[in-house]
């Protein structure tokens, strides 16, 4: 448990800085481009990371898994991703080419969504050499490479971008420059990579991969919702999604996912040879992120309208409606993370894929139904009815790995959020500043949280 924390820390600290950066990046451009130009700017992103789901498929999950039982043969798995990936980049270009010309001929946006691709391209080959670190369980050499770009990217957002191309350019060489760096540590500290092939390894990852990618299409929660905003309500409202959305994709970006992403390789190792383990760390993992988002839920619910003005200003007090839906989604989301990567883990991909199909199924048809009448707010409003059904589906069918929480656990931290929300609600209805309410606010959520036993002995020496 010791090293899963050292490892799940480091990647927690690549995305605390990321986080930061990420609500950073948010703040500047939609205040530079507007409602409008951001929702252009974040929906084109949103577009091309659909599209990039083919040139990734779910090959590095699989790589993993595959490197964390059998570390000698890491190379191969790493050259040939290397080698699929770049096969599947052209492969995607040139159907995007065919299709897109006759969508958008003679339009501006045509350009961009190309220039996107590479983004996503470069990055899924950057991503692929992240393998050696998980599998060697190294995440701090991760954590380094990631907050660097994150650093690089900020700097040159705040440089350089005043338009959405201007953005788009910036974002392409952030990622280069991603790659350029993973490739030196992992030249200098492992072993030189290069694009490999073998014909087993690549059928195998291409058979695994493409439930995976098929799973992670039907996860794709926000950037279908974003489209379905953009093409139902136009350019402003997507931007107004764009930014509610962001506080949501920065606690998803940085919680369950650095948490989950150190205990995959453990799981891997751990799962035919001691099960009871992993159930163990699987149940005390669940309970720590329970008490991550519940004073991000609190938040969100009662600050929205500061929020959104303090980070994007007065012309996007629409998102505050999409903050408080996806702040309540936050709840079961962050659990649904190491759900995920347990189906993964037991080998059980193609269910795994067929239940993210039922959610997406829900995600998509929930917000076309609910963006006419409500807007921004209603399409997010769908997309947190379909993490809860994910949730209680996935219980369902891990019944058999992991026992349920007890009640009790569930109950001890609920006095200390709701103190934290009075003191959230007070302090903003006296007009105290932004920050000094959520700091007094989670002083008193720690204090509550020691008071009322709702971690133990064991969790504050670990």
């Amino acid at each position: 448990m010791n090293k899963l924390v050292t490892n799940a820390l480091s990647l927690f600290s690549a995305k605390v800085v990321l986080l930061l950066a990420s609500l950073a990046l948010a703040a500047i451009l939609a205040r530079r481009l507007g409602p409008a130009g951001y929702g252009d700017f974040r929906s084109l992103l949103s577009l091309c990371a659909l599209l990039g789901l083919a040139i990734e498929l779910g090959m590095d999950k699989i790589a993993i898994r595959e490197s964390s039982a059998a570390p000698p043969r890491t190379p191969l798995w790493v050259g040939t991703a290397l080698s699929l990936k770049s096969l599947f980049a052209l492969a995607v270009a040139l159907c995007a080419l065919v299709f897109l010309l006759r969508l958008v001929t003679g339009r501006r946006p045509l350009p961009l969504v190309f220039l996107g691709l590479g983004i996503y391209a470069v990055t899924g080959l950057a991503n692929t050499l992240t393998v050696v670190f998980r599998s060697r369980e190294r995440m701090g050499l991760e954590a380094l490479a990631k907050t660097a770009k994150s650093l690089f990217l900020l700097a040159l957002v705040f440089l350089l971008a005043r338009s959405v191309a201007s953005a788009a350019w910036v974002y392409f060489v952030s990622a280069l420059f991603q790659l350029a760096l993973s490739w030196e540590l992992v030249r200098r500290l492992f072993f030189p990579p290069a694009f490999r092939w073998e014909g087993a390894a690549s059928r195998r990852l291409i058979r695994g991969g493409a439930l995976l990618a098929l799973a992670v299409f039907f996860n794709s929660f926000q950037d279908v919702v974003r489209l379905i905003v953009y093409w139902k309500s136009g350019a402003a409202a997507a931007g107004y999604y764009s930014a509610g959305s962001s506080f949501f994709q920065a606690l998803e970006g940085l919680v369950p996912l650095s948490l989950a992403g150190a205990l995959f390789p453990l799981v891997c190792r751990l799962r035919s040879s001691d099960p009871d383990s992993v159930a163990r760390i699987y149940r005390r993992s669940r309970g720590y992120l329970y008490l991550l988002a519940l004073p991000f839920a609190a938040a969100s619910v009662l600050l929205a309208p500061r929020l959104c003005a303090f980070f994007f200003g007065g012309s996007f007090a629409a998102s505050s409606g999409v903050v408080r839906a996806l702040g309540v989604a936050a709840l079961p989301m962050v659990q649904n993370y190491l759900l995920f990567d347990l189906m993964v883990a037991s080998g059980r991909e193609a269910l795994f894929a067929a239940t993210m199909g039922a959610g997406a199924l829900l995600n998509a048809g929930a917000a076309y139904l609910l963006a006419g009448p409500f807007g921004p707010a209603g399409a997010a409003a769908g997309s947190a009815l379909a993490q809860l059904f994910l949730f209680l589906l996935f219980l369902r069918l891990l019944k058999g790995d992991l026992s349920a929480a007890a009640p009790l656990s569930l109950l001890r931290p609920l006095p200390a959020a709701a103190a934290l929300g009075l003191v959230l609600w007070g302090l903003d209805r006296c007009g105290w500043p932004l920050k000094l309410v959520v700091r007094a606010a989670l002083l008193v959520y720690g204090a509550g949280l020691a008071a009322y036993g709702a971690l133990t002995r064991a969790d504050w020496a670990l």
